[in-house]
């Protein structure tokens, strides 16, 4: 049922981008931007033409490309280029980190959230209503459509494979965003994201929710879930058994990346947090 969901979403998001002649942005006060590379690149216009096919449009949308992507460009992204997409090459490699760093570099000073979304991912047409409704009331939260709880172990992270879903909407730095399914970063953290520099690249190059969770904790920002239940929405059929998610879970690189990332002043953060929200 899934795969037939999947395939039939993706067969109208073709024909959408064969023939639309509409916007892709609009008056949401957001920026959208991805990724995409290798042969994902063929079908990404896929995945943005799910996010455009909504009323509710980002002020700009944006894909990143490699330094050493194709010059040529699918006919796919040429076609939504017409339609106001911007379609830029990073300066150099950040694997995942594509998604957000080239763009959190070049403002100096932000004003309106990030949004982040997957290039394998089919969203409905809800997704960033539902994420910009949640920014409004709270402009200095992260939201997301899928979390976990970090799990502590006296005062050492826990191992991740051990850490359980979120299941409400509270905003907590002891949640940890994942992006897969999109999350809304407020400008108060893209500040403290573009301060912290690329050091990511020695520390969790191929861990981005990492790096991004631990600035947020370090920075006292707190994450919150959009619904109580964690999101699941449709994949492009065919792209997940390469996905990093299977890499870093599968292979416990993530607790690699938590150690390089998570000092003992984030982690005494944590602590104090847990103590401070446990029930009484």
């Amino acid at each position: 049922m899934r795969l037939a969901t999947s395939a039939r979403i993706a067969a109208a998001m073709q024909v959408r981008n064969l023939f639309s002649r509409s916007s892709v942005v609009g008056d949401v006060e957001a920026v959208v931007s991805l990724t995409t590379h290798g042969h994902r690149a063929h079908n990404v216009h896929r995945t943005i033409e799910s996010i455009a096919r909504s009323p509710d449009k980002p002020r700009r949308l944006i894909v990143w490309l490699d330094p050493d992507s194709p010059k040529d460009l699918t006919p796919g992204l040429r076609r939504l280029r017409v339609r106001g997409l911007e379609i830029r090459h990073s300066s150099e490699f950040y694997g995942p980190h594509t998604k957000y760093f080239p763009y959190v570099s070049m403002i100096p000073s932000h004003d309106i959230p990030l949004v982040t979304a997957d290039d394998d991912i089919l969203y409905p047409k809800h997704w960033l209503r539902d994420l910009a409704n949640r920014a409004a009331s709270d402009r200095d939260t992260i939201f997301c459509y899928r979390a976990h709880r970090i799990v502590l172990d006296g005062d050492r992270l826990a191992p991740y494979n051990e850490w359980s879903s979120v299941r409400d909407t509270n905003a907590s730095i002891t949640n940890f965003a994942t992006g897969v399914m999109g999350a809304l970063y407020p400008p108060k953290f893209l500040d403290a994201l573009r301060n912290s520099g690329d050091a990511f690249k020695s520390s969790a190059l191929f861990a981005d929710d990492v790096w991004l969770n631990s600035i947020a904790s370090k920075n006292g920002i707190p994450v919150a879930q959009v619904n109580p239940l964690s999101a699941g929405f449709p994949t492009e059929v065919g792209t997940q058994q390469v996905a990093l998610h299977h890499h870093n879970v599968a292979d416990l690189a993530n607790d690699e990346y938590l150690a390089n990332t998570y000092d003992a002043r984030t982690i005494g953060l944590l602590v104090e947090a847990n103590l401070t929200e446990r029930p009484s």
